[in-house]
């Protein structure tokens, strides 16, 4: 029945489509009816309908229907349609006759993956007269039968029907019509930087209906700045919106062929920007830039969900890699967004020093010797969120350290000093190795501070009562324990005599017998025997 000259079912099962691209099925098709727009001579007046459908029956969120699972979608165009030439590359699995524009030949394979099956209805202008072409697609291929042409009393229209939005893509797409409409902007928006960019309207069942040029130029495009970069010989242009959502992140959208392939949240990139941003003038934004280069058209692969670019290892041509240009994509943003994270980044150096100054002064030189570490802290956590960060910021910097002190090793190894070497590396070496262990040296003692106060509390009497044994052992070693059970860190030995801490085995209320060390045969114990 296939007349694909391939197993359809075969090919779907090597075709991917993640759970978080699951409307990409929707933007293929909307991006065909797109480029069946561009080729037709008069492509001004292009018209494209996409009509939404819901399973109303389905629980929805917020007890109403705006979030009801989408069941079909229907996009119409009036577009070139499927004339003799472009019904033949639809049967032709990885077609080229459209690579020019960056097309793979395999996006109507998605359709299946999400869809249970495809209703294609074409009204075409060929041979002097509108002819039109009605088939069903689905995993089975095309019936041949179907390939019929008739006369059409129509002029230009063709309708792609994606049936039955299967699990588990149907539960990721629980959003309203608006959310929709900033998706399908977000997935196309080059397309509507141009000037001959179709008419597009989204509608659903209801008769909301949304003019989605019209949402373009009214939330965003008064918002549109670019910047032009240049890596090597590979130049990339960042185009930079700020969008009025209510929700959302940042975002940096890398694009191929004037579609978005994959997103990067900035979060990731620039910690301190994880909220949506309040600027002093102006409505509060969620910034998002999109990425074009010429570099990011040939490498997108198959399914266009990733890049054939090395992510960050350094390769033996010295080819691009997607860090780096990751790396100048976020510098070209940071110089864009400069007053408003100038702002973001004081009201963060503020939080982290007022909680330094006052709880955890043992992070004061890695700050001041490390001050790009405000910048790698999130904005808003709480303070034990706060000190994990610092912590893990400090044992970064220790990790460093570790590793120029191996550097200097093998450099007196090897014998490769030079006169300035004591000075420049040596000296900056054991200045960071001091003032670290002055920083733990602080932490140890607020730490005993804090143990001392507890202690003094718990030996205090309440109204002529003493706290019970237990919890004084638990200060300086848990009752019944012996050191192989308890941690070092969790026993204060120091508050007896420091030299204790230098023990081979310690035991706490434990009967003689039953201590590994002794030969006693005694039911006796003693509160803390060390050996």
């Amino acid at each position: 029945m296939s007349n694909f000259g391939l197993n359809i079912k075969g090919q779907l099962r090597t075709i991917p489509l993640y759970r978080t691209k699951a409307l990409w099925p929707l933007f293929e098709t909307i991006v065909n009816s797109i480029q069946s727009i561009e080729d037709l001579e008069n492509s001004t007046c292009g018209k494209i309908n996409i009509i939404v459908e819901r399973n109303k029956e389905q629980s929805t969120i917020e007890g109403n229907n705006r979030y009801a699972p989408f069941k079909n979608f229907t996009v119409i165009d009036n577009g070139e349609g499927f004339n003799d030439s472009n019904y033949k590359s639809f049967l032709e699995a990885y077609s080229l006759k459209k690579i020019s524009k960056g097309c793979k030949g395999i996006g109507r394979f998605l359709w299946l993956k999400a869809f249970e099956r495809v209703e294609v209805k074409s009204s075409f202008f060929e041979k002097d007269k509108y002819l039109s072409r009605e088939f069903d697609f689905t995993e089975n291929g095309i019936d041949p039968k179907d390939n019929i042409q008739i006369r059409s009393s129509e002029s230009l229209k063709t309708s792609i029907k994606l049936i039955n939005f299967q699990s588990p893509y149907k539960e990721q797409s629980l959003i309203s019509l608006t959310q929709l409409a900033e998706k399908i902007i977000e997935h196309c928006l080059p397309y509507f930087l141009t000037e001959n960019c179709p008419e597009l309207i989204l509608c659903d069942e209801d008769e909301d209906s949304i003019d989605l040029k019209a949402y373009f130029n009214n939330e965003m495009r008064d918002s549109l700045s670019s910047d032009n970069f240049q890596i090597g010989n590979e130049k990339f242009v960042l185009h930079h919106f700020k969008l009025k959502y209510a929700q959302g992140n940042h975002k940096i959208h890398l694009c191929a062929n004037k579609r978005e392939v994959k997103s990067e949240n900035i979060k990731n990139l620039i910690p301190i920007l994880k909220t949506k941003i309040l600027p002093d003038n102006g409505d509060p934004y969620f910034y998002n830039g999109y990425l074009i280069g010429d570099i990011l058209d040939a490498s997108v692969n198959l399914t266009r969900t990733e890049f054939h670019i090395e992510e960050d290892q350094e390769n033996l041509f010295g080819d691009l890699t997607m860090k780096q240009i990751l790396e100048q994509a976020v510098k070209v943003l940071t110089q864009y967004l400069d007053e408003d994270l100038k702002k973001i980044k004081q009201v963060s150096k503020d939080e982290i020093d007022e909680f330094v100054n006052n709880e955890k002064p043992q992070y004061k030189f890695l700050l001041n010797q490390k001050p790009e570490s405000y910048e790698k802290i999130p904005t808003g956590l709480s303070k034990s969120d706060l000190e994990i960060e610092l912590h893990k910021l400090e044992q970064e910097w220790e990790l460093e350290i570790h590793k120029k002190g191996k550097k200097i090793e093998e450099k007196i190894n090897n014998k490769k000093i030079d006169e300035n070497f004591l000075e420049e590396v040596f000296n900056e070496y054991m200045s960071s190795v001091i003032e670290i262990q002055k920083s733990s040296l602080t932490e140890h003692v607020t730490w005993r501070k804090a143990v001392l106060t507890l202690l003094e509390k718990t030996l205090a009497s309440t109204n002529g009562m003493y706290s019970p044994e237990d919890a004084i052992h638990s200060l300086i070693c848990p009752m019944g324990k012996t050191s192989d059970e308890v941690p070092f860190e969790k026993m204060n030995l120091w508050l007896i005599d420091d030299r204790l801490s230098y023990h081979e085995y310690l035991s706490s209320d434990k009967p003689f017998k039953s201590i590994s060390v002794t030969d006693s045969e005694s039911s006796g114990r003693m509160d803390i025997s060390i050996f």
